[in-house]
């Protein structure tokens, strides 16, 4: 199959530049391109090797971070200030793409800053390591593919990152997100509309070749409606569904060659947010790695607990989607194979098929139900086991465990430290021991001893 190139698109026509509206949307695409601009200028200069005559202040990170924050800050002001335009034209019943220089300015936004990423090893970018930049317009953990985006009401984007991204409201940015993906869906929907049938020929060689279960969908085709218009087939019986034969062959073949387009581009869609969570896992480990104190340990622990949880739940269903690609596949061959007879199906299959495929839909339902069940309680199990056992301790965990306790100014832990004092010493100390040890204060002593066998035995605490 071959795809469009990105030079080939031809976004919808739109009205120009009349009002002073318009001309306050393009001060600020102006001021956006010019930030664009002086982000590949920083970059490229501190990529070069440093040179003696070369001054310090293009590579001043204070100067790269008002950059970014001006950035993130006009690129709100942007979407926002388009969407009240396409409002104002759609009461005129007037075209609504605000375009710049030829081009779709809401679509570009979605990639423009992809380039960020051949920048990585750049030191002027450590502070946006933690991020996913691809499709993140706006430079936040809430990239344009991050799962929380599916949902309607911008106050979980603020449970999970907080009120602010930079200077700029996390609502500000959850609404500006969402509209995007707006226009991203209608242009993914305008281009399979306007692709001819050709486009998604099937044959047995596809079939059984695995790369075909997944089509070279670009990163700006998908969005929640999409996802919805993939299930229809299967949840709602009252439309047109496998089991029930249309009005023509040729109608039936179209809704099916649609749906297994939409089933790829979903399983395309879905693989790209697994790669989001693995990047989030890699940074969090990372984090974790570089992280001595354990309650920022525990708290690390627990996150990466949860997201390698959806991982796998996400994994699971990644895996029946493919089969039921696959399964649609099949049906959609055999009746092209079979196109010379005047019905498909006899009644007694068609039962048969649609018995199966509710027995099938009621089976992922329950395994749904379990699995997030399960996601639960291992998440539970995983936060009380994410400690390890005071035993097994090095020689920093004991320094960090008396560092807690913040007796003595915390010179315990160093002390402990320079005399090479592990977990299973400090579990095996008795008081006589902890007075040799330099602990002369007995309270003290009370104290680490009645905290090791509270370690030693959780269930006492």
């Amino acid at each position: 199959m071959s795809e469009p190139c990105d030079s080939a698109l031809v976004f919808p026509p739109c009205a120009s530049f009349e009002k002073p509206h318009d001309l306050d949307i393009v001060r600020k695409i102006v001021e956006r391109e010019g930030c664009l601009e002086a982000l590949q200028q920083l970059l490229g200069a501190a990529s070069k090797p440093q040179q003696p005559r070369i001054s310090g202040i293009s590579k001043a990170p204070i100067v790269f971070q008002s950059v970014i924050d001006q950035l993130r800050s006009v690129s709100v002001q942007i979407v926002e200030d388009i969407d009240q335009w396409q409002q104002m034209q759609k009461a005129k019943a007037q075209a609504i793409a605000f375009k710049w220089r030829g081009v779709n300015y809401l679509l570009k936004m979605t990639a423009d800053l992809d380039f960020l990423t051949s920048f990585r090893g750049v030191a002027l970018l450590e502070s946006l390591q933690v991020l996913r930049l691809m499709q993140n317009p706006f430079l936040a953990h809430m990239h344009l593919d991050h799962p929380i985006l599916r949902e309607s009401d911008p106050e979980s984007a603020v449970q999970v990152f907080g009120n602010w991204v930079g200077d700029v409201s996390i609502r500000r940015v959850f609404s500006a997100s969402k509209l995007l993906l707006r226009e991203r869906e209608a242009e993914t929907r305008r281009r399979l509309e306007q692709a001819p049938e050709q486009r998604y020929p099937l044959s047995t060689d596809e079939v059984n070749n695995d790369s075909a279960a997944v089509a070279p969908i670009k990163s700006q085709q998908r969005t929640s409606s999409t996802r919805a218009k993939v299930r229809y087939l299967n949840q709602d019986h009252s439309e047109t569904s496998l089991g029930t034969a249309p009005a023509s062959t040729s109608s039936r073949e179209a809704a099916m060659r649609e749906d297994i387009a939409l089933s790829r581009e979903f399983i395309a869609q879905a693989e790209r947010e697994l790669g989001a969570m693995r990047d989030d896992l890699a940074a969090l480990q990372a984090r974790l790695d570089d992280t001595i104190l354990p309650d920022k340990r525990r708290r690390l622990q627990v996150r990466i607990g949860s997201l390698v949880n959806d991982f796998k739940f996400r994994s699971g269903d990644m895996y029946q989607r493919r089969n039921d690609l696959k399964r649609k596949e099949t049906i959609y061959r055999t009746i092209r194979e079979r196109r010379g007879s005047e019905k498909t199906y006899s009644q007694l299959f068609e039962a048969a098929l649609l018995e199966d495929e509710q027995v099938r839909n009621d089976l992922v339902l329950r395994v749904n139900a379990s699995l997030s069940k399960a996601r639960v309680d291992e998440h539970k199990r995983g936060a009380a086991s994410s400690t390890p056992n005071i035993e097994q301790w090095g020689v920093r965990e004991v320094q960090s465990f008396l560092d807690s306790l913040g007796l003595d100014d915390g010179s315990y832990g160093a002390d402990f430290r320079d005399q090479g004092i592990d977990g299973a010493l400090i579990a095996q100390a008795t008081d006589r021991d902890l007075e040799e040890l330099g602990v002369n204060i007995r309270l003290h002593r009370v104290r680490i001893l009645t905290e090791c066998n509270m370690k030693r035995d959780p269930r006492n605490g």
